[in-house]
């Protein structure tokens, strides 16, 4: 064994009980690495991913800017993003959301974690209105 040979070498300069107590020492940490390893494997997953929906900011058939949906129903939780796909600034507006402009292209995000009614509209267009359900 290893241990043997490197015991004999080192005799002189290490004591053979400080040497015993190192094995012990790294036996020790060697079986609590492999243990915590083989734990680990059942301790950690994958954490669950947050829901994410888009919401696309159009133009409808009538040349009106439109959100696709219009009304949006999700769990708690969920994250709602906006995209401009338009080429006119628009905003996200509601009492508990705000996005600012949303630029040609843009996008806003936001995490629904309260059940509710969420009504919104846009600053520049008042009559884009639409909803999002959280139940």
């Amino acid at each position: 064994m290893w241990t043997e040979g490197f015991r004999d070498r080192f005799h002189g300069i290490v004591s053979p009980l400080l040497f015993n107590g190192l094995v012990l020492l790294a036996s020790a940490l060697h079986a609590t690495i492999h243990q915590a390893s083989a734990s680990d494997k059942q301790m950690w997953h994958k954490p669950t991913p947050v829901p994410t929906v888009v919401v696309t900011i159009t133009t409808d058939s009538s040349s009106n800017f439109a959100c696709s949906p219009q009304t949006l129903s999700i769990t708690p939780g969920t994250i709602v993003i906006w995209r401009n796909s338009t080429s006119t600034p628009h905003t996200v507006t509601g009492n508990a959301f705000g996005s600012g402009t949303i630029s040609p292209g843009g996008s806003f995000s936001f995490k629904f974690t309260q059940a509710g009614t969420f009504a919104y509209h846009c600053m520049f267009h008042p009559y884009r209105v639409a909803s999002i359900v959280v139940k």
